[in-house]
């Protein structure tokens, strides 16, 4: 016999159902997508950083998250760069990494702050409401420690070029917010040898802020 005293739980996905919202999205596109340039491109004579897109989920998995990487064009010798994990903004519905303004944006941050920059790709909502986006955040950071480990699959970028012990978490907007909960989560971690210094936050959005 249920007991009556408890609360019931229910799933998102039956209170969207119960209002009437169907988890779907017609979407606009109102940015241009770009590709990686992970070489010298003729088309931009003033290419400040080179990328790369690095698929984080394991061979068979639903989850098709993935980091855009980035790094100057102009390296130091001998010389480790802090790394910027970064999100992108979006209301956590919309947008990518592979959004013009995203990577641009990526580009010059790699570039001016010289940095080796980690853009995460997540799932968004409705098709996948929260904490999907969170969740897709906390496994790029576990892929990032497994780098730090000498994983079986070392990506040469981060090895060669990013320095462990100076990570950043950063967000814009939906971003932000995912930047926040990611670096509130990760405080309970042990993510050695990865050390977090800081998280960045541009205009977060938390709720109708």
């Amino acid at each position: 016999m249920a007991d009556q005293n408890k609360t019931p739980s229910h799933t998102w996905k039956e209170v969207f159902d119960v209002i009437g919202i169907n988890l779907t999205l017609t979407r606009e596109i109102r940015y241009p997508m770009v590709n990686a340039t992970p070489f010298w491109d003729p088309n931009q004579p003033n290419q400040v950083a080179f990328s790369k897109d690095v698929h984080i989920n394991l061979p068979g998995s639903k989850i098709k998250s993935f980091i855009r990487l980035y790094i100057p064009v102009d390296l130091p010798w001998k010389t480790k760069l802090p790394l910027i994990i970064y999100f992108h903004g979006g209301g956590f519905v919309s947008l990518s990494v592979a959004n013009v303004e995203f990577h641009d944006h990526c580009n010059n941050l790699a570039a001016k702050v010289r940095s080796v920059v980690a853009s995460v790709e997540y799932r968004l909502a409705p098709e996948h409401p929260l904490p999907a986006a969170y969740e897709d955040a906390l496994r790029a950071i576990h892929w990032i420690k497994s780098q730090a480990l000498y994983s079986l699959h070392p990506d040469p970028w981060l090895h060669q070029f990013a320095d462990f012990s100076r990570v950043f978490i950063m967000g814009e907007s939906s971003g932000g917010n995912i930047a926040y909960h990611v670096a509130l989560r990760a405080s309970e971690m042990d993510l050695e040898p990865m050390k977090i210094q800081g998280v960045l936050l541009d205009q977060p959005f938390f709720w109708w802020s």
